[in-house]
């Protein structure tokens, strides 16, 4: 998000996360290279100091993470990812 915002590839940045280690990062970009960042927050209530922090907020549903998932395996070498039970 810096690195590309300093080069001005992108007009806006959204972030899915409820880190609040992209607090800074975000405020940099929003007050320093003055574009908006949004926060795409896949819980009812994320982090008040990250909602400080963004330019707008939408909620993502967990309809929305399960459909732009890839599928519980995938074959690779030297063995296949197998996604855990307890991701959405």
């Amino acid at each position: 998000m810096l690195f590309d915002g300093f080069k001005n590839e992108y007009d806006v940045a959204a972030i899915l996360t409820n880190d609040t280690d992209l607090i800074q990062p975000m405020e940099m970009v929003r007050d320093g290279l003055q574009k908006p960042v949004g926060l795409l927050s896949p819980t009812l209530t994320p982090p008040k100091k990250l909602l400080a922090a963004k330019s707008f907020h939408k909620r993502i549903e967990n309809s929305h993470l399960r459909k732009s998932q890839f599928s519980a395996k995938i074959d690779a070498k030297p063995r296949p990812i197998i996604k855990p039970d307890k991701w959405i």
